[in-house]
């Protein structure tokens, strides 16, 4: 049986969920920690 790759994501990390897509925020450290959508 063939496993899905999984990956969680904390709840107050969404911001939003609509259209069947979901928006969440992140950090990108290439940038100097900038937080992103």
């Amino acid at each position: 049986m063939k496993s899905t790759p999984r990956s969680a994501i904390s709840n107050y990390r969404i911001v939003d969920i609509s259209g069947g897509q979901v928006s969440f925020k992140y950090y990108d450290n290439r940038e100097d920690g900038a937080e992103k959508v």
